[in-house]
């Protein structure tokens, strides 16, 4: 009896320990999104600031 109460307990807590690993892989996997997101619109601003700055004449003129 007391090896059933044992086994029950520690399926509940491998069942809620998997529910925690989960939950933590959805956010991981929702903060790449948004730092891949973040990465190419940085990147973009980057390149447009290049197009800017190489369009002006130099600072000699």
């Amino acid at each position: 009896m007391e090896l059933e109460v044992k086994i029950a307990f520690l399926e509940q807590s491998i069942t809620e320990l998997s529910d925690v690993v989960y939950s933590q892989q959805q956010q991981i996997d929702s903060l790449k999104n948004d730092q891949h997101r973040m990465r190419t619109h940085l990147q973009s601003l980057d390149k447009d600031d290049q197009h800017v700055i190489d369009d002006q004449p130099p600072p000699h003129y």
